[in-house]
């Protein structure tokens, strides 16, 4: 029997924007008896391929252009329905990968991204894009490890604010650029002795890649390396700092905003309204001497949208599997 809804990524870990929106997806789908399969993009070819051509809609979350445009050709073809989440900012690369992108986008039969800018971008090449937000809450408490926890209470007492950044592998953008500005951070918070700086990098790989750089780090900069809940996290500090050249809708933002935290990010991409972007260290330094304590929620979930849309596809097809292998 042909399956009816076959999503394609990865799960935690590693811990990753990706990787957390799709564990939440299809928690989402679990609590609600919604039927899909899942699959595992780090499986082997035949069997990613099997589990394709053995299924009616496939929804692909991957970074990897070429993977993205190979499989919208293949399903393009085949008839089957393709669903792309595209959780960068379209137009990001350079000429190459750019069009590729653009040509999965043409041929998805839905292609969803996670901001104005790239809808914009998409609509022009595919009429039926749609903008969802990639932030679904936690379908699931989460909690820090009691030594990450002892460690905040010493924090908050001896720094005014407690800041958080997040970060995943190293990486950089089409300018050579660091993706995630860390180290221009470093040299913001050497001059903010009173308040500190947390950067959650639970692969590790991001600290090596500072020390490589620089002998040491600031005294109020602390890299949490214990595999933790981001979430979890950002429900302890004061604000949450996005200092990227580059993003998609950004999963963290919306974790503060919907945890009532203030929130600093680069204007790089079309952002919340609620979100106090900045262009330079000196406006951002500026922000953080002008914090204050968020009256209300801002952040709206796309969970709803996302039961929506697959909600309409199983009626449609009379969806009855559910299996989630990882």
């Amino acid at each position: 029997m042909e399956n009816r809804v076959l999503i394609l990524g990865t799960l935690p870990p590693p811990v990753g924007g990706v990787s957390i929106h799709v564990q939440r997806l299809v928690d989402t789908l679990e609590k609600n008896a919604i039927p899909f399969s899942f699959l595992s993009l780090k499986n082997s070819f035949w069997l990613l391929a099997t589990a394709i051509c053995s299924s009616h809609l496939i929804h692909l979350h991957c970074s990897n252009v070429y993977f993205r445009c190979l499989l919208a050709c293949f399903c393009f073809i085949t008839r089957k329905k393709l669903w792309i989440t595209y959780h960068g900012n379209l137009g990001r690369y350079h000429s190459l990968k750019n069009r590729l992108d653009y040509w999965s986008v043409g041929l998805a039969s839905l292609p969803i991204v996670l901001n104005e800018h790239s809808l914009k971008k998409a609509q022009k090449w595919n009429g039926k894009a749609r903008l969802i937000s990639s932030f679904i809450p936690p379908q699931y408490p989460e909690q820090l490890p009691d030594s990450i926890r002892l460690q905040l209470r010493i924090w908050r007492t001896k720094y005014k604010l407690v800041c958080s950044t997040n970060v995943s592998n190293v990486a950089f953008d089409s300018s050579n650029r660091e993706i995630y500005g860390i180290l221009p951070l470093l040299e913001l918070f050497e001059h903010r002795q009173t308040d500190c700086l947390l950067v959650s990098d639970a692969s590790g790989r991001y600290l090596d890649y500072v020390l490589t750089q620089r002998d040491e780090l600031p005294p109020n900069v602390f890299f949490i390396l214990e595999r933790h809940s981001y979430y979890a996290l950002l429900q302890e500090v004061d604000c949450m700092i996005r200092n990227t050249t580059t993003d998609g809708d950004a999963i963290s933002i919306k974790e503060a905003l919907y945890l009532n935290k203030y929130v600093c990010a680069t204007d790089v991409v079309s952002r919340h309204e609620s979100v106090n972007c900045y262009r330079t260290l000196e406006e951002l330094d500026s922000l953080l001497n002008h914090y204050y304590l968020p009256e209300q929620a801002m952040c709206i979930s796309g969970e709803e949208d996302w039961l929506a849309l697959y909600r309409n596809e199983c009626v449609a097809g009379n969806c009855k599997q559910k299996i989630v292998e990882k």
